[in-house]
């Protein structure tokens, strides 16, 4: 999962690219597994965050309840998991793959 976040000063994404308090990218791999109860808080939080979607600010629910209304079957299950729901391996072409470890910001 990506959740990327821009400052609220800047319009769009692409304001943000090239400053330093512009944009902040998680991302998160998760085991596809039982139900863990340590993700409920960070699941319910995040349905209540708008996201922009051409403009316009979103709620997850709401896309949710779309989605549901345009697959109804989907809406009764509960017990099933997305998974095998990847994009294999790419080779690299040139581009780097590079990671940020014990950052330390203005503020630390």
């Amino acid at each position: 999962m990506h959740i990327v976040h821009y400052s609220a000063k800047y319009i769009n994404v692409s304001q943000t690219l090239d400053k330093h308090d512009g944009l902040a990218v998680l991302a998160f791999l998760f085991e596809v597994g039982r139900h863990n109860i340590h993700l409920d808080d960070l699941i319910n939080h995040l349905l209540k965050i708008p996201y922009r979607v051409r403009n316009m600010f979103v709620y997850l629910t709401c896309q949710l309840n779309a989605f549901r209304q345009i697959h109804p079957n989907f809406a009764n299950q509960t017990t099933s998991c997305i998974s095998d729901d990847f994009r294999h391996t790419q080779p690299l072409n040139l581009r780097v793959v590079s990671c940020s470890k014990n950052v330390q910001t203005r503020g630390n």
